[in-house]
């Protein structure tokens, strides 16, 4: 968990170029993460932050599951994994409460 933390913390600096591919090697499991919530998601674009994600991100078939999101910055309609994808592409990846 810690290297997806320290990947989402970097993507969240406003000159962070996210134009890297992204290969899951294991299902990712949060069901007991309780000091961490994901506030904002990947690829933000809003009035002052252009920034959306531009990479290949291959699932390879594995499951995110228990992430909890805790959207504060924007309406409902910022609530995803992915807030933009331009140029890139996300495949085979799955989603579990």
């Amino acid at each position: 968990m810690d290297d997806f933390w320290g990947l989402y913390d970097d993507a969240q600096g406003e000159k962070f170029s996210f134009d890297c591919d992204i290969n899951l090697l294991c299902d990712l499991d949060f069901t007991k993460e309780t000091t961490r919530t994901m506030e904002r998601p990947l690829g933000q674009i809003s009035m002052f932050n252009f920034n959306p994600y531009k990479g290949k991100f291959d699932g390879k078939g594995h499951t995110i599951s228990g992430l909890q999101m805790n959207f504060t910055h924007g309406q409902g309609s910022d609530a995803g994994f992915f807030h933009s994808i331009t140029g890139g592409a996300v495949r085979d990846l799955y989603f579990d409460e």
